[in-house]
């Protein structure tokens, strides 16, 4: 599913999928699209996560019933982002881990107008570089 927006000068705050899909649109991200995950990532929490496309960028998110279940989530990841609870993720960037909300996501790479964008829709990120 591709969605197609034009670029505001401002990014809302996201709590959810949609949001943070707008979010990014906000951000100048004209396109992006939603995909299951791969296997591996699907196992990453205990949910499987949705990927979110943006021009040769890839985000992971997770959405939780409650924010008690994303906290405790969140708490499982190690503060250099490599680590999930007892499972070693090999990246294949630097991991950025933003939560807010029932939301978590995450970022492979230092994408810097991406990371922004993430930052102002979630708030700083919790974990990884």
């Amino acid at each position: 599913m591709a969605i197609l927006a034009t670029c505001s000068s401002s990014i809302p705050a996201a709590d959810d999928l949609t949001g943070l899909i707008r979010s990014l649109q906000a951000g100048g991200f004209d396109q992006v699209e939603q995909h299951d995950t791969k296997p591996l990532e699907a196992r990453f929490f205990s949910i499987p996560g949705v990927a979110v496309v943006v021009p040769g960028h890839r985000l992971i998110a997770f959405k939780y019933l409650t924010e008690s279940q994303t906290s405790e989530m969140a708490s499982l990841v190690s503060g250099d982002g490599f680590g999930i609870g007892s499972k070693y993720v090999s990246w294949e960037d630097t991991p950025h881990f933003f939560s807010r909300g029932r939301l978590i996501v995450v970022c492979d790479g230092s994408e810097p107008k991406i990371l922004s964008a993430l930052e102002q829709a979630l708030g700083p990120q919790f974990a990884g570089g």
